[in-house]
């Protein structure tokens, strides 16, 4: 059905048609998750079993957990040690190479006025952040623990990214969807 409309339709137009899908799919997704708060919920604590028990500490995770959000917040040495190891990448909100942290500047102030400055231009960007830091957390502290036991930046990292679902890890037939 849908093959039988575009028949004909020119390299702009099927542009134009692949965008505007693009842009709802899009919309679909957010309201699915970055705009659900009972599905927020769910994502994080669902996280947070994860990494707590992939770490082996079970309850005593929630101190790393918190410390994670700490240093996500404050985006400080660790993070940024934590970023260019490769530690962000992999989920959903997706940080390697798009739209993310690789970029960071070393000032705390700069990156407070770049998103405070997207958060006024659009609210959406302050959910889409929660969002990112959320999923980000159980990862943090994942590898906070693991530098703290002496393992690489590199190691750390890959393990971070194991912590919870690591949707870079995509047979050949997803990574067409």
């Amino acid at each position: 059905l849908v093959a039988d409309s575009i028949q004909g339709y020119d390299k702009f137009t099927m542009g134009v048609v692949a965008g505007t899908m693009a842009k709802t799919a899009e919309v679909f997704k957010m309201a699915a998750t970055t705009l659900n708060a009972p599905f927020i919920i769910k994502n994080v604590t669902r996280d947070f079993q994860t990494a707590a028990t992939i770490s082996g500490r079970n309850i005593a995770f929630l101190r790393d957990y918190v410390g994670g959000i700490a240093e996500s917040m404050r985006m400080g040495d660790t993070f940024r040690e934590f970023v260019r190891a490769g530690g962000d990448q992999g989920f959903v909100g997706g940080m390697g190479g798009r739209k993310g942290f690789a970029d960071i500047d070393p000032s705390r102030a700069a990156v407070l006025k770049r998103n405070l400055g997207k958060v006024v231009a659009s609210p959406l960007h302050l959910f889409e952040e929660l969002n990112r830091r959320a999923e980000l957390t159980p990862r943090l502290a994942i590898y906070r623990l693991n530098r703290a036991k002496g393992l690489s930046p590199a190691k750390s990292a890959l393990a971070a990214r194991n912590a919870t679902v690591d949707f870079s890890r995509v047979g050949t037939e997803m990574r067409v969807i």
